[in-house]
Protein backbone atom coordinates (compact mmCIF):
# COMPACT_ATOMS: atom_id res chain seq x y z
CA UNK A 1 0.00 0.00 0.00
CA UNK A 2 1.71 3.38 -1.13
CA UNK A 3 2.15 6.18 1.16
CA UNK A 4 0.41 8.86 -0.18
CA UNK A 5 0.78 11.93 1.68
CA UNK A 6 2.96 14.53 2.69
CA UNK A 7 5.36 15.50 5.96
CA UNK A 8 7.68 18.53 6.78
CA UNK A 9 10.93 16.56 8.02
CA UNK A 10 13.22 18.93 9.47
CA UNK A 11 16.93 18.07 11.31
CA UNK A 12 17.83 20.35 13.96
CA UNK A 13 19.96 20.03 17.01
CA UNK A 14 18.15 20.19 20.22
CA UNK A 15 18.44 22.91 23.02
CA UNK A 16 17.90 23.03 26.54
CA UNK A 17 15.18 25.59 25.72
CA UNK A 18 13.34 23.22 23.66
CA UNK A 19 13.69 20.23 25.95
CA UNK A 20 12.75 22.54 28.99
CA UNK A 21 9.10 23.10 26.98
CA UNK A 22 8.62 19.44 27.32
CA UNK A 23 10.19 18.69 30.72
CA UNK A 24 6.45 18.72 32.13
CA UNK A 25 5.51 16.25 29.99
CA UNK A 26 8.58 13.63 30.14
CA UNK A 27 8.35 14.40 34.39
CA UNK A 28 4.92 13.46 34.34
CA UNK A 29 5.21 9.77 34.42
CA UNK A 30 2.24 9.29 31.47
CA UNK A 31 3.39 7.00 28.68
CA UNK A 32 1.00 6.76 25.58
CA UNK A 33 -1.16 8.76 26.22
CA UNK A 34 -2.05 11.94 25.24
CA UNK A 35 -1.93 14.57 28.08
CA UNK A 36 -2.81 17.97 28.70
CA UNK A 37 -3.59 20.72 31.60
CA UNK A 38 -6.74 21.73 32.87
CA UNK A 39 -7.82 24.95 33.93
CA UNK A 40 -5.75 24.65 36.83
CA UNK A 41 -3.00 23.76 35.53
CA UNK A 42 -3.29 20.13 36.74
CA UNK A 43 -1.97 17.33 34.02
CA UNK A 44 -4.56 15.48 32.96
CA UNK A 45 -5.01 12.52 30.63
CA UNK A 46 -7.15 14.44 27.40
CA UNK A 47 -8.68 13.19 24.11
CA UNK A 48 -5.64 13.58 21.14
CA UNK A 49 -6.04 16.61 18.97
CA UNK A 50 -7.48 16.25 15.37
CA UNK A 51 -5.02 14.91 12.75
CA UNK A 52 -3.11 17.53 10.77
CA UNK A 53 -3.27 17.31 7.04
CA UNK A 54 0.76 17.85 6.69
CA UNK A 55 2.25 16.25 10.16
CA UNK A 56 5.79 17.36 10.78
CA UNK A 57 8.80 15.48 12.00
CA UNK A 58 11.38 17.21 13.81
CA UNK A 59 14.26 14.73 14.21
CA UNK A 60 16.55 15.58 16.79
CA UNK A 61 20.61 14.62 17.51
CA UNK A 62 19.29 11.46 19.54
CA UNK A 63 19.27 9.64 15.31
CA UNK A 64 23.02 9.74 15.22
CA UNK A 65 24.93 6.57 15.90
CA UNK A 66 25.00 5.91 19.37
CA UNK A 67 28.73 5.20 20.63
CA UNK A 68 29.95 1.49 20.38
CA UNK A 69 28.71 -0.77 23.26
CA UNK A 70 26.17 1.85 24.59
CA UNK A 71 23.15 0.92 21.94
CA UNK A 72 21.76 -0.99 25.24
CA UNK A 73 21.85 1.88 27.35
CA UNK A 74 20.04 4.33 24.95
CA UNK A 75 15.95 4.95 25.06
CA UNK A 76 14.52 7.43 22.87
CA UNK A 77 12.18 10.14 23.74
CA UNK A 78 9.31 11.07 20.99
CA UNK A 79 6.76 13.86 21.63
CA UNK A 80 3.50 13.80 19.44
CA UNK A 81 1.11 16.59 19.36
CA UNK A 82 -1.40 17.12 16.80
CA UNK A 83 -4.23 19.76 15.49
CA UNK A 84 -4.33 21.70 18.78
CA UNK A 85 -0.75 21.69 19.88
CA UNK A 86 0.77 21.95 23.33
CA UNK A 87 -3.08 21.23 24.75
CA UNK A 88 -2.70 17.48 23.91
CA UNK A 89 0.63 16.14 23.80
CA UNK A 90 1.70 12.14 24.06
CA UNK A 91 5.01 11.00 25.33
CA UNK A 92 6.47 7.60 23.76
CA UNK A 93 9.46 6.06 24.98
CA UNK A 94 11.15 3.26 22.42
CA UNK A 95 14.24 1.02 23.58
CA UNK A 96 15.58 0.84 19.66
CA UNK A 97 16.23 3.08 17.13
CA UNK A 98 14.16 1.42 14.74
CA UNK A 99 11.36 1.06 17.10
CA UNK A 100 11.31 4.85 17.73
CA UNK A 101 11.55 5.54 13.83
CA UNK A 102 8.52 2.63 13.36
CA UNK A 103 6.49 4.75 16.23
CA UNK A 104 7.38 8.14 14.03
CA UNK A 105 6.26 6.56 11.26
CA UNK A 106 2.88 5.30 12.43
CA UNK A 107 2.32 8.96 14.21
CA UNK A 108 2.67 10.71 10.75
CA UNK A 109 0.22 7.94 8.68
CA UNK A 110 -2.54 9.35 11.84
CA UNK A 111 -1.69 12.38 11.24
CA UNK A 112 0.37 13.32 14.37
CA UNK A 113 3.18 15.52 14.79
CA UNK A 114 6.65 14.66 16.10
CA UNK A 115 8.04 18.07 17.72
CA UNK A 116 10.74 16.87 19.91
CA UNK A 117 13.07 13.55 20.17
CA UNK A 118 15.82 12.84 22.33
Amino acid sequence: MPYNKRVFIFFRESSDETLQKYVWLLNSGFEGQWIGHNEMGQRRPVAPGAPLEIPKVIMGPAFREAAAGLEDAVKYLIVVQGSSGAAAMKLMVCETRDEALRTIFHECLNGYSTVFTG
